[in-house]
Parts: structure tokens; sequence; C-alpha cells
């Protein structure tokens, strides 16, 4: 009679520790997956649990059928209270020109023959830190002209060995017939209102255009009433054109602070004409792709903080990899 009391008391208990654990939640705290190899990564996982839970976090990290790293670690999270845990590992590093793919598995335990816990997994991708490993005379070849009055595109072109040539002036700019422009990250068209005909000039032409998260400023779009040049194209893009370059780089979230946006374009109509103003922000349309009838001749603006997040994450060191090979001709990556 004793012992069939104290299985009625223990009973609650028992079924509380099961519920506890059957709505343990666990998710990524990051929503990035693009890593660089051969440096230390540091990720954090988010546990909920309304109950309470008591146990461990198990995680492995693998690269098709070898296990990289395998580690536990003791858990405790209070009734409704999130609690965040950070796993460490480092990755080998990968050839140049590789991108590797790994697979992170995590789970949480609650007592040692109990089944896991809100099991999550997700991939990896692994970059070298140079976009350009194994294309250093084609990007030479692609005679890269660099307008940028902020100068911060410039020390990260001469940080990465990006071969480019300095423009001094809009004049110098107007006057390309070869070669492909880009116009540095944080240029304002309220301080230089003469270059986005100058871009547009020169696109129609055929010597493809690249600009970097314009600051500030409008420009009148090319094909509405008084505009510069009649494009065969164009099209206003959020980031989902980012997995359209290339389905292995993030696209929602970039480290550290989880922004990818940097400036965007919001389009106005202004008297008879369409204009584009660019604004700090993830208001407007991060990428505008204009496209011309002559071979190359191509416009982008994009808003994505490539220079900004240069030093965070593989994703804009390579998105610029992708556009400069999306304008010179180069055939994406799949």
């Amino acid at each position: 009679m004793l012992q069939h009391v104290r299985g009625i008391l223990c009973f609650p208990a028992l079924l509380a520790a099961a519920c506890a654990g059957a709505e343990v939640t666990l998710r990524p705290a990051e929503e990035w997956s693009d890593v660089f190899s051969g440096v230390p990564v540091r990720l954090q996982y988010r546990i909920e649990a309304p109950q309470g839970f008591r146990g461990r976090l198990g995680w492995a990290l693998s690269v098709g059928a070898s296990t990289l790293a395998r580690r536990e670690q003791v858990v405790a999270v209070e009734p409704g209270k999130p609690e965040t845990v950070a796993i460490a590992f480092e990755l080998p590093k990968v050839k140049p020109g590789v991108i590797m793919e790994a697979r992170l598995s995590a789970a949480v335990y609650g007592q040692e023959a109990a089944p896991p816990a809100a099991p999550h997994e997700r991939t990896l991708w692994v970059f070298c830190d140079d976009p350009f490993a194994l294309q250093t005379e084609w990007v030479k070849q692609l005679g890269i002209v660099l307008f940028d009055p902020e100068g911060k595109t410039q020390k990260v072109f001469e940080k990465a060995r990006v071969p480019f040539t300095a423009a001094g002036n809009l004049d110098a700019v107007a006057e390309l017939s070869k070669g492909l422009l880009v116009v540095g990250e944080g240029t304002s068209f309220e301080d230089y209102p003469g270059l986005p005909d100058v871009m547009v000039k020169l696109a129609a032409r055929g010597v493809p255009v690249c600009c970097l998260a314009p600051s500030g400023g409008r420009f009148v779009l090319p094909g509405s009433e008084g505009a510069e040049g009649a494009p065969s194209r164009l099209a206003l893009r959020r980031s989902d054109v980012i997995a359209e370059l290339d389905k292995r780089l993030d696209a929602a979230s970039w480290p550290p602070d989880g922004k990818v946006v940097a400036n965007s374009l919001v389009v106005r109509s202004r008297r008879e004409a369409v204009v584009a103003e660019a604004l700090a922000g993830e208001s407007g349309w991060p990428w505008l792709a204009i496209s011309f009838p002559r071979d190359r001749g191509k416009l982008i603006v994009c808003g994505f903080g490539i220079v900004s997040h240069w030093e965070a994450g593989p994703a804009p060191r390579f998105l610029l990899a992708r556009i400069l090979e999306s304008l010179g001709g180069k055939e994406n990556p799949k």
C-alpha cells in the first residue's frame, strides 16, 4: 500500500519532467550559415522550456561521413526564461576556390536513457578568405576603375589584393571607354549629382557599372521621360537576388549585427519622370539592375553592406565576386 501511495505521489513529478522535455525548443540564435575555414567559429543556440529543464546539450560537426567534432555540456533552463548557450569549434582550412558543405547537429538530453529532445540540424558553408582565389588574372582583365570619394572601398580592395585603377574625379570616369566601373560604398548622389547620368551613359555604351550602397541623393531612371539611355530591362529586387547569384550565400542575415542591407532605393514619381532616391536602411529596394541592348551594358546598384561587413563573414566578399562575375559575363555557380 505504501509503495502504491509513493507511486501516486511521484507520478505528477515524472509527468512534469516528461512534459518539460517534450516542450523544450532549441533554435540557432544566429540566422547565418556561412563561415570562414581555419579560424575559430562561435555559434549560439537559444533553449526554451516553459516548465524548466535540466540536462545536456550535445552537438556534432561533420563533413560527409566524417565527424570533425563532438561535444556535450550541461544546461539549466529556468521556467519561462530562455537560456543562450554557445558552442565553439574550428573548421579545417579549405583549398582556394573550394566551398565545403558541413553539417552541425544539436539536441538536448534529459535522463540518460531518454531520447533527445528538440533535435536541430543545419548546413554550414565553409569558405576560404579570398573570394578571388584562382581568378587573379581574370579579375585583372576586368580593368576595374574605382571611383571612391569615401575611401573605404579602396582600403578593402587594397587589403584583398583586388586590382584596380583609382579615378580621381568624375570627369575621368565619364571618359571611360572600356573596363568596369565600381562606385565605392557610401558615395552620395547629392555630393556628385552628375554621377547617375555618367553611370547610365557608360552602361548604355557597353561599360558595366557597379554602384555600392549609395548613401543619398537621387537619379532619374532610364526609360522615363527626359532620362538618358533606353534600357532593355530594369529590375528592382530584394535580398532574394543573393541566393539567385549563389544559393550558398546568406541572404537573410550577416554577422555581426544581422543586417544585410546598408542603403536602399525608394522609387518615386517626380513631375513626369521616375526617380530612385537613395536612403539609409532597408525601407526601399536594395537592388537595381538595368540592362542595355549593347553587349555587357549593365548597371547594378547594390544596397547590401558589402564593404561595411567585409571582415565579418564570407557572404559579403563572395557576393562581390558573384556581382563582378555577372558584370564580366562569367556564368554564376550553381
